[in-house]
């Protein structure tokens, strides 16, 4: 299909979800039609990447201020929870750590992760927390924590909630030696009370309110 006819179908599915189009073949007719199908931006070949970066980062601050209840993490608190995945690393031993919400989104990464896909590991993994999620929910516990283990051939993962919107994935290269899950569990679950402190410390802003530039968003309603 062309680029119209997918705007189109989003439009349709999702109408909420922001598309910028970018065509070789501008012309009226074509401008006319993203008006009518209310893209977010519009560009035509040539263009500055500049320009399509800042139209990305705009829809993204549009997108977490429209969300109810989004979290708002400010730069030093961002890099505070960076920081407690870089010393979990170093403390298990592990190749590289991931941090995401439980649709899979990934949030931060640390360590070597060229090898292993991110964004498709936490894709992945994500379904798996939220029937955990619904478990715990059915049986009434206001709290647990759930541990994924796969023991592979090249890679072990463990894969554990922060809270109930939030998960981390640990990754070991077996070729560096085999982990050892009593150690990885006790250090994990220190660093995600200290994780969940950190994530609670900060605030939540409603609907509408305007996001400074400064600050990193994400979308999990902590309760």
């Amino acid at each position: 299909m062309s680029g119209l006819e997918l705007m189109q179908r989003v439009r349709e599915k999702t109408p909420d979800t922001r598309v910028i189009l970018i065509t070789a073949y501008g012309s009226d007719d074509v401008e006319a039609e993203t008006r009518r199908l209310q893209a977010y931006r519009y560009f035509t070949k040539p263009f500055h990447v500049e320009d399509l970066i800042t139209a990305v980062q705009e829809a993204l601050r549009e997108g977490a201020a429209s969300a109810p209840g989004v979290l708002v993490l400010s730069g030093e608190r961002f890099d505070r929870i960076t920081q407690r995945l870089n010393d979990l690393r170093y403390e298990v031993g592990a190749q590289c750590i991931l941090l995401a919400d439980i649709t899979g989104r990934l949030i931060t990464e640390v360590g070597l992760t060229e090898e292993v896909a991110p964004p498709t590991l936490t894709v992945l993994m994500g379904g798996g927390f939220a029937a955990d999620f619904e478990i715990a929910r059915h049986l009434r516990e206001d709290r647990s924590f759930n541990l994924h283990y796969h023991e592979g051939s090249r890679y072990d993962i463990y894969s554990t909630n922060v809270g109930d919107q939030l998960f981390l994935m640990l990754v070991f290269d077996r070729r560096m030696g085999a982990s050892r899950i009593g150690m990885v569990w006790l250090y994990t679950k220190r660093a995600i009370q200290d994780l969940l402190t950190m994530v609670a410390s900060d605030e939540k802003v409603p609907t509408g309110d305007a996001i400074p530039s400064d600050v990193s968003t994400f979308d999990p309603a902590f309760k």
